[in-house]
């Protein structure tokens, strides 16, 4: 009895050190990465902070309205943390990658059922993310952190089928941009085969029709604003792009190079889940083409969460299996 009650506590010694570190490891990083991201990337100035908040930036960007309306709300409380509104953004900043942190731990765990393992394993979002925000001069914009943040919340409840908390936060998410429409893709790619198809049909209309909706209401609130309108076709300067080999290698870092293997072993995915979501990587990659700029790297945000879990998942089978990595 005293001998089971022993190895019960040094478990939860044992857990106790792992969360301490994780959570300190979250809290560095995720302070020196808000830090460089605001002395390193610069804000466009169509879509300033101070035009954000006055509703006077060029649309499409007026429209991914969430994070100045919080920063809005939280500077008309007065609340002593924040007298000035940079300091809410640094603040939201801060909190939203932590946060993703935390988020991306948790995702992890539903696949890795050691925790000591999906508690390193999700260290290497810290490797990712200098890739796609900080590598390559880029534009900062205060949605960029909370959307992986919605995108990998919104993976784990669709996961777990946990629909009203899934259907408020596709809400909040769509007020912050409008790529949540690719996490009712991903539940459509995951779905099929596994739900009823009156299901599947029924979920996606009531999805197509909240992003309508919030889509038509934000039109509607910034119809004078100037700008582009629901987007900016960048279609012809992205093809030219992709003409010169020279811009390749800054396209394949996206993701920290990972995305490469990745799609090399795709096979070796066990997780039903984890497979059928990275199907949404090209539609994805087509409406980027179309109406994003492929060389911000930070446009490719949502996919990391998607990208990262299915790669370490291919690591653990390589090992398990004992292939070369190369073969």
């Amino acid at each position: 009895m005293r001998r089971g009650l022993k190895e019960f506590s040094f478990i939860m010694q044992g857990r106790c050190f792992l969360n301490c570190l994780f959570f300190i490891t979250a809290i560095i990083f995720s302070y020196y990465f808000m830090h460089i991201r605001f002395v390193l990337n610069y804000q466009y100035t169509r879509a300033s902070l101070s035009a954000l908040l006055n509703g006077t930036a060029a649309v499409p960007f007026q429209y991914r309205i969430l994070i100045p309306w919080l920063v809005r709300m939280l500077e008309d409380t007065k609340l002593s943390f924040g007298d000035i509104p940079f300091r809410l953004f640094r603040l939201i900043e801060f909190f939203s990658i932590f946060s993703l942190a935390v988020a991306f731990r948790y995702y992890l765990s539903l696949f890795f059922r050691n925790q000591i393992i999906s508690t390193v394993a999700s260290l290497i979002l810290f490797y990712v993310l200098p890739f796609n925000f900080l590598l390559l001069p880029t534009i900062w914009y205060p949605w960029d952190m909370p959307v992986i943040l919605f995108f990998t919340l919104g993976l784990i409840l669709l996961y777990k089928k946990k629909w009203i908390i899934y259907y408020l936060l596709f809400i909040i998410a769509t007020l912050n941009k409008e790529t949540t429409c690719f996490l009712t893709l991903i539940y459509l790619f995951t779905a099929i085969g596994k739900d009823k198809p009156k299901t599947i049909a029924l979920h996606c209309f009531f999805q197509l029709i909240i992003w309508c909706t919030i889509k038509y209401f934000l039109y509607q609130l910034y119809f004078n604003n100037p700008g582009a309108g629901i987007f900016e076709g960048q279609l012809s300067k992205n093809i030219n792009f992709f003409k010169n080999i020279k811009n390749y290698p800054f396209f394949f870092s996206n993701m920290g190079f990972l995305w490469i293997p990745t799609f090399f072993y795709f096979r070796l995915i066990e997780a039903r889940f984890v497979k059928r979501s990275l199907l949404v990587i090209f539609p994805f990659f087509l409406v980027m083409m179309v109406a994003g700029n492929i060389i911000e790297l930070r446009a490719y945000g949502e996919l990391i969460p998607v990208v990262l879990v299915a790669f370490l998942l291919i690591i653990k089978e390589l090992l398990k299996r004992k292939i070369p990595l190369l073969a």
